[in-house]
C-alpha cells in the first residue's frame, strides 16, 4: 500500500565541491530562491505534505527545511542516508513503508528521482534542480496518476 499522494522533489541548485565531498556540497543562494519557491507554490497547489523524508546530505536537507517553512509545514524533517543515491526501487521501498492516508513528500537527488518520475508518469520528462513532481494513487492501482510537475 502506498500514501494517498506522493510528492517527489529535486534539491535546489548547488554549489561545486564542498570539503567534505558531494555528499555535503550546499546550496547556492539560486538553490535557496528555488527551495522556497517550491515551497510557497505547494501552498498555492494545495499540496502541502503531512510527512517530509529527506536524504542526508546537506543539498537536500537545506532545499527541505527551506521550502517546509516557506509552506507552513510543521513536521519534522524525516532525515534518511539510504535516500542519498536511491534508485526507483529504493525510493519505492522507503515511500511503501508509510500510512496510505498521507501525502509524503521526498526530496532527494537524480538519477533516481527522475527515473521514477518517468516510471510513474510513463513518459520521459526532465527534472532539473528544484522540480517536484505530485503523484495521486488510486486504491487497487500500482502506479499512480501524475496530478502536477513544476520545474523551475
Amino acid at each position: 500500500m502506498m500514501p494517498k499522494t506522493v510528492l517527489l522533489m529535486r534539491h535546489g541548485q548547488a554549489g561545486g565541491g564542498a570539503s567534505g565531498g558531494d555528499f555535503n556540497r550546499r546550496l547556492t543562494d539560486h538553490g535557496r530562491a528555488q527551495a522556497a519557491a517550491v515551497g510557497r507554490w505547494l501552498v498555492t497547489a494545495s499540496c502541502v505534505p503531512d510527512r517530509l523524508l529527506v536524504s542526508a546530505a546537506m543539498r537536500a536537507v537545506q532545499t527541505a527545511e527551506i521550502c517546509a517553512a516557506a509552506a507552513g509545514f510543521s513536521g519534522a524533517l524525516e532525515r534518511h542516508q539510504s535516500l542519498y543515491g536511491a534508485g526507483p526501487d529504493q525510493l519505492i521501498q522507503a515511500i511503501a513503508k508509510l500510512p496510505s492516508d498521507q501525502a509524503v513528500m521526498v526530496v532527494a537527488h537524480n538519477p533516481g528521482l527522475a527515473q521514477l518520475t518517468a516510471f510513474w508518469s510513463r513518459n520521459y520528462q526532465p527534472f532539473p534542480a528544484a522540480s517536484i513532481a505530485v503523484f495521486s494513487f488510486r486504491p487497487g492501482k500500482d502506479i499512480p496518476d501524475l496530478v502536477a510537475v513544476r520545474t523551475p
